[in-house]
Formats: C-alpha cells, structure tokens, sequence
C-alpha cells in the first residue's frame, strides 16, 4: 500500500500495482510504503487512514485466473510437480473472454 498526502493506493496483486509503484515514484511523488511483514499488499481495513480516498485497480475474475494460471504454471504449483498436462496448459495461448 502507498500512502500519498491525499490518498491511500490499495496494491492488489496482479493488476499492475508495481508499474503504479514506480511510475509513483519516478514522478517523485511524496508518498509512505505501508507495509506489514514486509507485505505491501493489505486490505482497505488495514489501510492507516481510513478518512483519505482510497484507490485500486481490479482485473476481470476470469482474466486474472488466467493469468495466475498461467504463472503458477511456469513453477511449481505449490511444491507439486508439473504433469506433461499441466505444462502443455500452460503453453496454450489463452484469450480473455471479455
């Protein structure tokens, strides 16, 4: 989460809150990383100031499954290895249905 002079950015992950970060950043906009474990992805109850305007950007559900898919795929989901199914999966071209 950053927090700016007027305003809280909530950074939910896969939805280009790390090109927010430092497009922030390079503009040299004063602004706090709130963090707590290290973590800068906290939710709008967690957010210090609750009386600011608070911000984020959302993706479609099913854009983001596919996405999140696509990425716990080049890994190992979870510690489990990849069956030849799952990577061929993997590598289709999937397109947003939106």
């Amino acid at each position: 989460m950053l927090i700016l002079s007027k305003s809280c950015f909530l950074h939910i992950p896969k939805t280009g809150g790390t090109w927010v970060t430092q497009v922030i950043r390079q503009a040299g906009i004063p602004h706090e990383d709130f963090l707590v474990d290290g973590d800068p992805h906290r939710g709008v109850k967690e957010c210090p100031h609750p009386e600011r305007f608070r911000f984020a950007f959302v993706r479609h559900p099913v854009v983001a499954y596919q996405s999140y898919w696509r990425f716990k795929m080049g890994e190992d989901w979870d510690g489990i290895r990849q069956t030849r199914w799952t990577r061929c999966v993997a590598r289709t071209n999937l397109r947003p249905l939106f």
